[in-house]
């Protein structure tokens, strides 16, 4: 007992001394985190698709006025490189976007296509008020089975499941919004992994974390989750 005591004692005495006892908030930029609440056995449904799209851009409209610039926020997989590849939902979100103040933007998850070689990547990209897709983020952790299929090079399972499996993106990186904020972007469960959340050469003014977590449904998980990414906010 008295070993378990000095422990946290040493342990919470460090933290007072390397943590700030108060926080620095960004004051010239607001966030909009969506949560649109779409059932997972609605979200691929073809016929629904238009209908979550408006569902994002209508809980994303600058209903308040706010006069700063705005980093607006979709899930994981929001969009699906299909819409990307229809000019009237470009234009419709590039309608949402110039009612936000300038250099705001849209950070969201993207089912992506890579044309070069025909590959699929669960990703993050930033959109901004002309409708131009950047800063693009591919998912590195991918999970065994949902999104890539182990030891294909042995065992070619991919014509009889149907599914190649998404290709891992080339590791953790830093990206910067128009109005100069850097931010390092994740996906689902990357955020419970330290020491490989950020790039080490730089510290990034936030982290950009969206993931789909309705497969837990109402278990723990969710809030798991949740914790694991406050440890990372903290260690940034």
């Amino acid at each position: 007992i008295v070993i378990a005591l000095i422990s946290f004692a040493g342990c919470y005495g460090y933290g007072l001394a390397v943590l700030p006892d108060t926080l620095d908030f960004n004051k010239d930029v607001r966030v909009r985190i969506v949560q649109p609440d779409i059932d997972q056995a609605e979200k691929w449904q073809p016929d629904k698709m238009a209908a979550h799209f408006r569902k994002h851009l209508q809980l994303s409209e600058n209903t308040n006025g706010y006069d700063l610039p705005t980093i607006i926020v979709w899930p994981e997989t929001a969009l699906s490189y299909r819409l990307l590849e229809e000019p009237a939902a470009m234009a419709e979100l590039k309608e949402m976007l110039a009612a936000h103040p300038k250099n705001s933007v849209l950070l969201t998850g993207l089912l992506r296509r890579d044309l070069n070689d025909d590959s699929y990547g669960n990703s993050l990209v930033m959109v901004d008020r002309s409708g131009t897709v950047s800063n693009t983020y591919d998912k590195r952790h991918l999970v065994p089975f949902g999104e890539y299929i182990p030891f294909q090079r042995w065992i070619p399972l991919a014509p009889i499941v149907q599914f190649k499996g998404f290709k891992a993106g080339s590791g953790a990186q830093t990206f910067t919004t128009p109005s100069g904020h850097t931010y390092s972007p994740l996906i689902c469960y990357e955020i419970i992994f330290p020491g490989g959340s950020i790039a080490h050469d730089f510290t990034p003014d936030f982290i950009v974390n969206v993931t789909n977590d309705a497969w837990y449904g109402l278990s723990a998980g969710p809030y798991q989750h949740l914790t694991q990414a406050l440890f990372r906010a903290v260690e940034t």
